[in-house]
């Protein structure tokens, strides 16, 4: 009984004192985002010069991270996502005096990604952490106005947060949230999609700012055997 009692006191004392972070902890999670917010197309037309437009954007990631502990504070991780996107103009088509536009673009592709974390709070079951994020974009578009195909590449970064809460020695759930934007571009594959009495988009941006939440479920790995994770 006294074995028991004094086993009890030591592995509840160790709990105390561990954290969810930790120089060499290894955390790899895989999960869901969704992205909204305001966009800007610019559309380069053969002819005619740099058309705008701006309106709405919203996309949907599926993906995996990893994150590796530097210290008790910080971390660095990866990210690889599966993204599908559609950025939505206020430009219209004008069927009898017809003016170029920016057109609608849908997107779908990867992301690539290195994520800086600072935790605020790193106790035994939860923590709390600030981060940052600079990916890279790389995919296919269709310009919706002309149904034409071509591709869409670019840059995109963030600032934000997150909670992370274990459920037990190892798995959990984690919430993220920040503020996201980019800037990608891209080029028609083919001129012949555009019909002969359309202007000809050679060139064409999207860039914008929104906010992003995901949730993941997350494992975790301890590099010192003798002194586990609880």
């Amino acid at each position: 009984m006294i074995k028991a009692l004094a086993f009890a006191s030591l592995f509840l004392s160790t709990a105390a004192l561990c954290q969810s972070n930790d120089n060499g902890t290894l955390q790899l999670g895989a999960g869901a985002w969704v992205t909204l917010g305001g966009t800007s197309i610019k559309s380069v037309f053969d002819t005619s010069g740099t058309i705008k437009g701006s309106g709405l954007g919203a996309k949907v990631n599926v993906g995996v991270k990893a994150q590796y502990g530097l210290s008790e504070k910080i971390s660095l991780g990866v990210i690889i996502r599966r993204e599908a996107a559609i950025y939505y103009t206020d430009y219209t088509y004008d069927n009898t005096y017809f003016t170029p536009t920016a057109t609608d673009v849908s997107s779908a592709g990867f992301s690539y990604g290195t994520e800086v974390k600072y935790y605020l709070i790193n106790k035994n079951p939860y923590n709390l952490f600030a981060n940052s994020y600079l990916g890279y974009y790389s995919g296919n578009a269709t310009l919706k106005l002309y149904n034409a195909d071509g591709n869409l590449n670019g840059l995109c970064y963030g600032l934000g947060g997150g909670f992370n809460w274990y459920w037990g020695y190892e798995a959990g759930m984690a919430l993220d949230f920040a503020f996201v934007g980019q800037s990608l571009s891209g080029v028609p594959d083919n001129a012949a999609d555009f019909d002969d009495d359309t202007e000809r988009i050679t060139k064409y941006h999207i860039g914008g700012i929104g906010i992003y939440i995901g949730l993941a479920f997350i494992v975790r790995f301890e590099r010192d055997l003798k002194n586990p994770i609880m």
